[in-house]
């Protein structure tokens, strides 16, 4: 199921223990009912025998990109939420929670508004060869090594729907190319106080 171990998967649970044990702990404190609390992973797990996996998620290497976001507080509803997002969503998002107005001068977004088209650039390999993409409903448009190819990432096969779905192929390469260069502008055009 994602682990590669016994080990890593009680090192799973033991967090899952130590997170609970702080939370019985922090619920005591008078700053409790005016916190929120966000917690995230780094990478999701890279086991190529995850079980609960289509082969397909395992083999374009989404695994890594599966992580999941905890919002906790006292004041937040309890639910799910299973809008395709990335950890570049996680300031503009705990803004939204916290209803501060602000301008958004990055490519997150809040995930909470209701209005919002799910899905997430992805970069895979930030380094050559270059490995990006965008996830969208059920569809990963990927570009590497100067191929693309549009894949159902739920599928237990590794089918190229490009020449299938022209017109959704060439709006997710559109997403993924627009929100890599917009990400490359603001990295190196991006100046204090904007």
């Amino acid at each position: 199921y994602g682990f590669n171990g016994n080990a890593e998967y009680n090192s799973m649970r033991f967090q899952d223990y130590a997170m609970g044990e702080f939370f019985n702990l922090i619920k005591k404190e008078p700053f409790y009912k005016d916190t929120i609390f966000l917690i995230y992973g780094d990478h999701g797990l890279t086991s190529f025998k995850s079980k609960n996996l289509k082969q397909s998620y395992i083999d374009l290497r989404l695994t890594s990109n599966n992580v999941p976001l905890i919002v906790l507080g006292p004041r937040i509803e309890p639910s799910v939420n299973n809008k395709v997002s990335s950890q570049a969503d996680v300031t503009a998002t705990m803004a939204g929670l916290l209803g501060i107005e602000h301008t958004q001068t990055a490519i997150g977004r809040n995930i909470f508004d209701k209005n919002l088209e799910d899905g997430a650039l992805i970069i895979t390999s930030p380094a050559a060869p270059l490995e990006i993409g965008f996830v969208q409903g059920d569809y990963y448009y990927l570009a590497w090594s100067g191929k693309e190819g549009l894949f159902k990432y739920k599928e237990d096969s590794q089918k190229d729907y490009c020449q299938q779905e022209k017109e959704k192929c060439e709006k997710m390469k559109n997403l993924t190319q627009g929100l890599y260069e917009a990400s490359r502008y603001i990295t190196f055009h991006h100046t204090k106080g904007e």
